[in-house]
């Protein structure tokens, strides 16, 4: 186990060229989620995101607090440990022993794995490596710290493969059992999904065989992981009960299935490799046409020992077919096949998603569940087949392979540009931040502008993914406007400021507080960005000349006004993409849909109007159960029906329904089915003045929109 560690830590230091305690406060990866994952090892590190809590981040969403609970995770064992490392070491150094402990505790659970499955040490050490130093880890280091923690999947096939024997679960077995349940529940949800995925053959095994013992263990297993997970979404439940759920669907459609499914030729093709033959012709043929129509590529690799162990589990299983038919295959060939059978693209998951199940889009991901199982069943075929030869020759076979699996398993590693960049993003953020930190006073507010949504949406311009998140991690005491989950009635109003002229944007700003403004110029359009130039030169410019800052002068009040709470809204799938003309704005629907509410209480006030397509219709709105309009709709823009109604609504969630009388009318010249229209929707406070501030039909930044006026 001490080699194995050993070899796994130098492949980590090499690749990654931390041989100093200065390297590992130099960044590795600044990219994509990586400033995401990040900030929630530091709300972790500042008391922010303990588990069953409510994560509410005081240092984000300026001048209230961020509130976490819409975007549920369940990985606070990974954020808890990454927080305690960020707090000794700060998060630069706190993210990168996270990735080092990963593939670290990888490397470990493997050969217990490998162990339990009665392979012998010196091919658990194989595994081992071979695992931790996975294409799938590497590539997954540059993005997804959470995914990195896979430590606990090559556990899944001792777990699997007993269970699936009908072992009894007694004695140490029941509380590791139990210790593996939870754990999961507490990771990344996509791991949990795997467990219970390889959890079924078994259980129809017993199912078909009336163990009920077996049946039992399963149903318990089940049981508590599903538990464990409910456990982990305790924070968010404690939230909704008391703020409300913000009800903009995270959506998932089919073709996302295809995007990240499980694509078999990416077994055997690494898209950069050290044998440029290889390398050539896996771009050429395979990874070429694919771009653009494929996410997460190079990370499903197997590795010349993958492979291996899947070659042999084939040839194996065929053999033995062919020999003892009576026999069946070797538990985990069952598995195995079955994983296969589910995850690859056009599989039972992709069938699953055909019916509305997608939420586990990333198919792509079981790679390194069947990796683990290959390489057990490589190390288990080793010890059989060298059983009797000299442990000096095995070991010197060990080396052999060891070489051969990191010669060619890892992905390339940062060169020395993509370093100095990462570098270069981070120091020009630290000057920035630093500039703050000292001119201003502790716990002082700073708008960031252009406004972004969290999490999950597209970057505005060239602004880098979570771009804006740089600055909470950097500093120390600041407060800023970004970070709370869109659609929440605490940061409307910083959506609200969309168009507003620099003076507007910074009158608003100073009128509710806060001290300075960061502008990030990368965000902005050619027209935008000269308009700030025009208004008066910045305070700061940061050393990449990309950053501006611009001290505010505050309102004397004390303490300053609250920005207003605004009720939100969010239109279900049953409602087409918003469209507009000029002035007026417009969505079809296809059936009876409900507008999602969510208010911070007091009287709502309602407008829009209502028309139809093709012959006219009755049209019935409800809400929260209770109707509050009816009519007949006509067909036709200029003949629509105005609604206008108020309600006083308590603090929460709400639920306005739509729902037209009649049949389904054929489909429309564009292929849509469109039964009724929504126009110039418009929810406001009672007592202010009409603003459309829950639609937004205006082109993203960078996006041509396209539509036709309602028939």
């Amino acid at each position: 186990m001490g080699l194995l560690l050993l070899t796994c830590l130098l492949t980590f230091c090499a690749f990654y060229r931390c041989w100093s305690w200065a390297d590992w406060h130099q960044p590795l990866f600044i990219q994509e989620d990586v400033p995401l994952l990040a900030g929630y090892l530091q709300a972790a590190s500042e008391g922010n995101a303990y588990p069953l809590l409510p994560h509410m981040v005081e240092r984000l969403n300026a001048p209230f607090v961020a509130n976490w609970a819409d975007f549920p995770t369940t990985e606070e064992l990974i954020y808890g440990y990454g927080g305690l490392l960020t707090r000794l070491t700060g998060w630069v150094a706190g993210y990168n022993l996270c990735l080092l402990t990963a593939h670290l505790s990888a490397a470990a659970a493997f050969y217990a794995a490998a162990r339990a499955l009665a392979s012998r040490p010196v091919w658990a050490v194989l595994g081992g490596v071979a695992f931790a130093s996975s294409r799938f880890m590497f590539v997954r280091d540059r993005v997804h710290l959470n995914l990195t923690f896979c430590w606990h999947l090559p556990l899944f096939w001792v777990a699997a493969v007993w269970l699936y024997e009908g072992r009894p679960v007694s004695g140490w077995r029941k509380p590791a059992l139990a210790a593996l349940c939870l754990v999961t529940g507490w990771q990344h949800p996509y791991y949990w999904y795997f467990w219970l995925m390889l959890l079924l053959p078994a259980l129809v095994r017993a199912w078909l065989r009336r163990d009920r013992a077996t049946g039992r263990a399963l149903g318990f297993t089940a049981a508590l992981s599903g538990l464990a997970l409910a456990l982990a979404q305790v924070d968010s439940v404690l939230s909704w009960w008391a703020h409300g759920k913000s009800q903009l669907a995270w959506e998932r459609t089919l073709a996302e299935l295809q995007l990240y499914g499980l694509r078999l030729p990416e077994f055997f093709l690494p898209l950069d490799h050290r044998l440029q033959p290889l390398e050539r012709w896996s771009w050429l043929h395979y990874y070429k046409p694919m771009f653009g129509h494929a996410q997460e590529v190079d990370s499903s690799y197997l590795g010349a020992l993958g492979i291996a162990g899947l070659v042999w589990m084939v040839a194996r299983s065929v053999r033995r077919l062919r020999s003892q038919p009576g026999q069946g295959l070797e538990p985990m060939a069952v598995l195995c096949a079955w994983i296969l059978l589910l995850a690859v693209n056009g599989g039972f998951h992709f069938l699953a998603g055909s019916l509305g199940l997608l939420l586990f889009r990333c198919s792509c991901r079981f790679s390194v569940l069947l990796l683990a199982g290959w390489l057990l069943y490589l190390c288990q075929r080793l010890s059989d087949r060298f059983r009797n030869r000299s442990a000096a020759f095995c070991w010197a076979l060990c080396a052999v392979g060891v070489a051969l699996a990191l010669w060619d398993q890892l992905p390339p590693a940062p060169s020395g540009d993509q370093r100095d960049a990462t570098r270069a993003t981070l120091a020009n953020h630290q000057a920035t931040v630093s500039y703050l930190e000292s001119t201003l006073p502790p716990r002082s507010m700073v708008f960031q502008w252009p406004v972004t949504g969290y999490p999950e949406t597209p970057p505005r311009e060239k602004l880098g993914h979570y771009e804006e998140m740089l600055g909470y991690l950097l500093s120390h005491t600041l407060r800023f406007s970004y970070g709370d989950c869109r659609g929440r009635p605490e940061s409307q109003w910083q959506g609200k400021l969309e168009g507003s002229s620099p003076r507007q944007v910074t009158a608003a700003a100073e009128g509710y507080g806060f001290q300075a403004l960061w502008l990030y110029t990368r965000g902005l359009k050619s027209a935008e960005l000269a308009a700030w130039k025009a208004e008066r030169p910045p305070d700061f410019v940061s050393p990449e000349r990309d950053l501006w800052i611009y001290r505010l002068s505050p309102t004397s009040n004390h303490p300053a006004a609250l920005p207003p709470l605004l009720p939100c809204a969010a239109f279900n799938q049953a409602f087409y993409e918003p469209e507009q003309e000029k002035e007026s704005s417009w969505r079809w629907a296809a059936g009876p849909a409900e507008v999602a509410l969510l208010s911070p209480g007091g009287r709502a006030d309602f407008s829009f109007g209502l028309s139809c397509y093709g012959s006219p219709r009755r049209l019935q709105v409800w809400l929260d159960g209770r109707p509050v309009w009816s009519g007949e709709l006509q067909s036709g823009a200029e003949h629509q029906v105005a609604v206008r109604f108020s309600a006083e609504l308590t603090p929460g969630n709400h639920r306005l329904e739509l729902v037209p009388a009649g049949s389904l009318p054929p489909r429309s010249a564009d292929g849509r089915f469109l039964v009724f229209c929504l126009h110039d929707w418009r929810l406001t406070p009672g007592g202010q003045p009409a603003d459309r501030v829950n639609v937004k039909v205006a082109p993203s930044p960078g996006r041509e929109v396209t539509s036709t006026s309602p028939p």
